[in-house]
């Protein structure tokens, strides 16, 4: 496909609802989608769909708008899960079919020789004309770099168009690079990488466009300065609010009543003491230390401090336990 088709397809698909994402690439990758044809004087393709039954799709572009739609007999009718694997199937099979003007145009390059940089460069370290194989290949490549551009990222289940099977959630986001790579030799490689790390081994053929050279160690710190900054996030909503401690008290005393013993304090630099309430009572027991007091006083805050900590008051009657 030409490019901007390529771009509109990708959005079409896309911009369906998750479910029929899911459900349509299941179906593309089963390989439900048979006999795909070109549909005559349109830019579009038909094929027949296995699912309950055998379903006749199509999906055709509309240059006009710049869009892709989908056709199918069966009950959804339009945009189902059907038109998404066809289309899918399409992007997969790109030197395999495609509408006349788009061949027309690779005819085109054919003719006066041209190739991607990736085709042209990989040809030259091989030595040797590329095999359909390893062209198409290239191809698949391509559009799955145009694809990461559109979307911005890719999924797990997008590796399958090059034939890596990814364990794990198919519709988990890679995290592959800080930004998309500007090129498709620079694409390949961080893709290089991460199949590294699955244990996936890259096809022979294009071992000597897969050495990542200083990207490895580039990835290695952006990854690990990623990784620092979750633990900075997650340790931020761990850690206890210090309590700043209340340097305005300058003595403590009990005075003793009738029934009950009350804390009093006196602020630093005061001659009076006064009575203590509840919340400067429940202050002073989180963020002071018996060393921050005279022996008498300190003694006086050890006896209460405790006191303090479960929410009681600054007054303890006799009649409770700890008196």
């Amino acid at each position: 496909m030409l490019p901007a088709l390529e771009d509109a397809a990708w959005k079409y698909l896309r911009g369906m609802p998750p479910a029929t994402q899911k459900r349509g690439e299941d179906y593309f990758t089963r390989g439900m989608v048979r006999r795909v044809r070109e549909i005559p004087g349109e830019e579009g393709f038909q094929a027949e769909v296995r699912g309950t039954e055998t379903y006749l799709t199509e999906v055709i572009f509309t240059p006009s708008e710049t869009e892709w739609y989908g056709l199918c007999s069966c009950p959804v009718e339009e945009d189902c899960k059907h038109a998404y694997a066809l289309l899918r199937t399409v992007l997969a099979e790109q030197g395999k079919v495609a509408p006349v003007a788009v061949k027309a145009a690779a005819k085109a390059k054919v003719k006066a020789g041209a190739m991607s940089a990736l085709a042209t460069r990989l040809a030259a370290v091989l030595g040797r004309v590329l095999l359909a194989t390893e062209a198409a290949f290239i191809a698949r490549l391509e559009v799955l770099f145009t694809q990461a551009k559109v979307n911005r990222g890719l999924q797990r289940r997008d590796l399958a168009v090059l034939g890596f099977a990814i364990g794990g959630d198919e519709w988990e986001r890679l995290e592959l690079w800080p930004s998309v790579p500007e090129n498709a030799q620079d694409f390949w490689l961080h893709l290089v990488l991460f199949l590294r790390e699955q244990g996936i081994a890259v096809p022979e053929f294009m071992l000597p466009l897969s050495d990542p050279g200083p990207l490895a160690e580039r990835l290695g710190k952006w990854r690990r300065g990623r990784t620092v900054d979750r633990w900075k996030r997650l340790l931020s909503h761990l850690q206890t609010p210090t309590v700043a401690p209340p340097t305005d008290v300058g003595d403590l005393r009990l005075r003793f009543g009738d029934d009950a013993a009350a804390v009093e304090w006196k602020r630093a630099g005061a001659e009076e003491f006064e009575p203590m309430k509840s919340a400067k009572f429940a202050e002073f027991g989180r963020a002071l230390m018996p060393s921050d007091f005279a022996p008498e006083a300190a003694l006086i805050y050890s006896l209460l401090a405790g006191r303090a900590d479960v929410g009681l008051g600054p007054k303890l009657a006799y009649a409770e336990p700890e008196a």
